[in-house]
Order: structure tokens, then sequence, then C-alpha cells
């Protein structure tokens, strides 16, 4: 079964940064992609109202995995392959709404 992370991030269009810890692993990461990377669309929210939806499939995502029992760390880079996604309020976030 695939579970979603939610972390806290610091993102109102990016770059985002995020830490998780589980089960002995720590994860942190950063995913960023430019304003031009990215496409508007509106998004009807089920419980109400309208957001809009930025989206790429080309963002940058660096991942730090560590072991926190062993202290074994490891570093995952996705270069423009990474999908990015924000859910927003915000419409002063500069990205043209294409639908």
């Amino acid at each position: 079964m695939t579970r979603q992370l939610r972390p806290p991030s610091n993102s109102s269009r990016g770059p985002c940064t995020f830490a998780v810890s589980r089960a002995g692993l720590r994860i942190r990461g950063r995913i960023e992609a430019p304003a031009e990377a990215f496409v508007g669309l509106v998004y009807s929210n089920p419980p109400g109202g309208v957001k809009h939806c930025l989206n790429t499939k080309i963002a940058r995502c660096e991942l730090e995995v560590t072991d926190r029992i062993t202290g074994a760390q490891e570093t995952l880079l996705a270069e423009h392959r990474a999908l990015f996604e924000i859910l927003t309020d915000d419409r002063d976030h500069g990205i043209p709404i294409r639908a």
C-alpha cells in the first residue's frame, strides 16, 4: 500500500522544505521549480470554494535519508523529473491559470 506523506511545509509556491521522522528514519527534503515550469489550474474544492492548483512535473527534488540508529546517510536527487503540486487560496502566486 502506498501512503502519501504530508509533512508541514513552508511553501506558498516554492521552494518547499520538509522533514519527517518515522521508525528509525529521518527524511529531509527540498523540492523546487522555477515559475515558468508550473501550470495553473482552477480546482473546485469538494468542501466548497475554488482553489488554484499549481502543478509541475519537472521540479528538482533532493532527499536526505538518515538511519537514526546507525547514522548511515544517503542523498537522493531527481533533476527535472519530480512532480510538485500546490493547492492554494493565494491569488498573487504569479502563475497563469490555464484551465
